[in-house]
Parts: C-alpha cells; structure tokens; sequence
C-alpha cells in the first residue's frame, strides 16, 4: 500500500510521498551524471536509479519500498502514451532520452531550472517554441528584445534567453519520438472524434452500430502510465502508431458477424472455438480452434474478430456483429 500510495502522482498524493521524493533523490546512485538534487524529480518517471544500499541513508521503509518496486518490475510504460502524459513528465534525465552528453550542468540549463523554473518537458517545449513562432519576433541572438525575452530579463533575470531558447529546443530534440510530444500520431483519419464518441455513447444506449477506435493511447495523468511486472524486453522503443496508408481506394462496405465458445471455460481442459459468418454460401465462412495456449471464451471471442479481419481487405469499412 505505501508503494501505491506513493505512484499516485495526482492532486490525491499524500504529503508523506513529497517528502520521500527528497530523500529517495538523494540516494541516487553513482551511475548517472552528478547534476543537482532539483533535477531528480522522481526515480520512476526519469531515468535516474536509487541504490538500496544503506549506506546511501535511506530510511529503512523507504529502502524496502525500492526494492519492492525493483522486484516487481515497476516503471513508467505504456504502448502509446497520449499528449497529456507526455507534457507533464520531468525533462531532466528523461525515460527515454537520446545517448549523448548529458548537458544538464551546462550554464543554460542551470538557467533554465533556477530561474525559468523549467521542470516538465511543456515548461521546456513553451520556451523552445519561441525559435518556430514568428508573431512574437524573437531574434535569434542574445540581444533580442520580443516580449518573451524582454520579459525573461527583468522578471526572472535571465542574461541571455536566446541561449536557454536554444538549450531548451535541444533538450526537445533528445526526446525520442515515443514520448516526445512533437512526435507522430495516427494521422489517417481513422481516430474517432469527440462527435464520434459521443455518438457511439447514444449508439450503445440504443444498442446501435458503434464505431471501432482503432487509436488506442493512454490518456494522463501520469499515474495511469505506471506499471508493474515490467521487463526491459516488454519496453517498446516507439510508439504503436498504425502505419500511413500506402493507397487512397475505399472498398465496398462489408458485415461479418463473429463468435467464440468454449467447453469448460475457466477449467483445466478447457476447449475454445471461434466462427464467423459473412452470409449463406460465402466462401469466407469460417471456424476453427482457438489456436493459443490460453482456452477462454473472451479468447475465443477476439480470435473470431482476428480471422474477420483476415478475410477483409484493409482498406474495406467492416461492420463486425458480435455478442
């Protein structure tokens, strides 16, 4: 429960788990580049290790909560995390930061933490948009006098905001795409929108045709992309984006009603199946044993869904009919 307590990296977050944030920091491990305290913001959303030696001073239930979450495999993962989750991650020692020269200690950086008060990779990406924003005339050079960098002079006293412009488009740029939140999204119109939701929100009421979501992501905050039984070989290095469409043609509508069943579900023996139906007569109507070693009925069911969209061109709108 401490360990949970402690994830719960929202407005709900006890004020216990702050103060452990202090003292886990400073039990870093010697591994990583010697930079400040006020860049280790947490063990598990950055790319930073706690060593569970006491020697480090750790408190002893602080020291058994690491290496509880080392155990069981806790980290920050997921297949396609949404805007929101990769706004609000810390841009110092970041998950998944390109290899190269840290260049946290640099005089920018220091800079951009002390009095920017850059902490999240959004704090960092506002300021980098300066070099791409031609309203507010930035120039690209140490004497420039836009309102931003005006501003950054006489309120934050910042000597030179074109340099911590550049410090910051950088550390952007060493964000790999996965959770950079410049990079790619499913761009083929596939993604349903807020209309489209809400209308399959009155379909289900109905019991209606509801439109497939093929844009699964992980919405934030950053807690829901905390995972445990975690392996370095279930980390994906990128995104799981559809790839673009290679072809513009639209096939001819097509519905399939799919099922699965299964003979003693839940039990040692158990035995599923799956079958779809096109229409009477149709060559595509098929059924077959569930060909995994897991044997359920929810199995089943998806396998069924599996073997529809086999026998359907993709680029074919497909109505599935399934219980």
């Amino acid at each position: 429960m401490w360990l949970k307590a402690y994830l719960d990296i929202t407005v709900r977050r006890p004020t216990w788990a702050k103060v452990a944030d202090i003292l886990i920091a400073k039990a870093a491990a010697s591994t990583r580049p010697k930079t400040g305290i006020d860049t280790r913001i947490n063990t598990f959303t950055q790319n930073w290790d706690v060593s569970a030696r006491r020697a480090k001073g750790l408190p002893e239930d602080l020291r058994r909560m690491i290496m509880t979450a080392k155990k069981y495999g806790v980290c920050c993962e997921t297949r396609n995390p949404g805007l929101e989750i990769r706004n609000e991650l810390p841009v110092w020692h970041h998950l998944q930061e390109k290899a190269g020269r840290s260049t946290a200690n640099s005089e920018a950086s220091i800079c951009l933490r002390e009095r920017h008060g850059v902490t999240t990779v959004i704090q960092c990406l506002r300021i980098a948009q300066r070099l791409e924003n031609g309203e507010n005339n930035h120039r690209k050079n140490n004497k420039c006098k836009c309102y931003e960098c005006d501003r950054d002079r006489r309120t934050m006293g910042c000597l030179n905001p074109h340099r911590c412009v550049i410090a910051a488009r950088k550390m952007i740029a060493k964000i790999k795409m996965k959770w950079n939140p410049e990079g790619r999204a499913n761009d083929d119109g596939l993604t349903l929108t807020r209309r489209r939701k809400e209308a399959n929100k009155r379909a289900e009421e109905n019991k209606g045709r509801i439109i497939f979501d093929p844009s699964m992501k992980q919405e934030g905050p950053i807690a829901n992309a905390l995972r445990v039984f975690v392996k370095d070989r279930d980390k994906l290095q990128t995104a799981a984006l559809r790839p673009r469409k290679s072809y513009g043609v639209e096939g001819e509508e097509v519905e399939v009603f799919t099922d699965g069943s299964c003979v003693k579900n839940g039990l040692d023996g158990a035995s599923a199946g799956s079958g779809i139906w096109f229409g009477d007569g149709d060559a595509r109507n098929a059924s077959e044993r569930v060909p995994y070693e897991t044997q359920t009925n929810q199995v089943a069911e998806i396998h069924a869904i599996t073997m529809a969209g086999e026998k359907v061109p993709p680029f074919a709108p497909l109505h599935i009919v399934s219980d």
